[in-house]
């Protein structure tokens, strides 16, 4: 990916195809880099979701939320008008809380109760809503119910979104790669002084995320952010 915000070529028209016919992933296939020669191989995958639904990982800082918004923007122009947006950005439950949001994110997707605030209810009688509760950073408590209506593909952004489990359920899978320096210095100027003397404490449960899911092997895709 050339800079934040534009789409490696390709990527479009691939995400455009999961949308529109609804599916497309190679269940045997292979991570494709974007920039990068070498490969990594994906496991073998079963949906859950009952519409069409793309997952874009990677560390803070590194271009996700930037690279959603452009593939929301597009695909908007191109008639795709019922996608619903979210990710762990929404429920973490503080700062120390991203194994939380990846787990609350399992539940949504697989069915698989996670532990804590967040744990999605509110189904509608028909089965098709269902809800998470918003994490309210200012009062460290949990918020307001948001519903999501699984009939309707999603597009989900954010750290810690790709484990096993929520790539099962995905259509296609992204992460988004990012020098370090780059990535601290847009993080720090993105939230300012309220994020600083947390980016250790973050980064070390990306660090664990990573680790112990292995979200890069996880991802069809693989962006490389300048």
């Amino acid at each position: 990916m050339g800079s934040v915000g534009e789409i490696p070529a390709g990527l479009l028209a691939r995400v455009r195809e999961v949308y529109e016919v609804g599916g497309g992933r190679d269940r045997a296939g292979r991570a494709e880099d974007l920039e990068a020669p070498d490969c990594v191989e994906s496991d073998a995958r079963v949906r859950v979701w009952r519409a069409p639904v793309v997952i874009i990982d990677g560390r803070s800082g590194s271009g996700k939320s930037s690279l959603a918004a452009a593939l929301l923007r597009h695909l908007r122009i191109a008639g795709i008008r019922n996608l619903q947006l979210t990710g762990p950005d929404q429920w973490y439950p503080g700062w120390y809380g991203l194994a939380q949001g990846t787990r609350t994110l399992v539940e949504l997707l697989c069915g698989t109760p996670p532990l804590g605030h967040a744990r999605p209810g509110n189904r509608g009688r028909d089965n098709r809503t269902f809800g998470y509760r918003v994490w309210d950073w200012e009062r460290s408590q949990p918020g307001r119910y948001v519903l999501l209506d699984r009939a309707r593909p999603l597009l989900v952004e954010g750290a810690g979104s790709l484990c096993p489990a929520t790539a099962a359920a995905a259509d296609l899978t992204i992460w988004v790669e990012c020098d370090p320096e780059q990535r601290r210095r847009r993080a720090i100027e993105r939230d300012g002084a309220t994020y600083e003397p947390w980016w250790d404490v973050w980064a070390a449960q990306e660090d664990e995320h990573v680790s112990l899911h292995q979200p890069q092997r996880l991802a069809d895709v693989i962006v490389r952010s300048l």
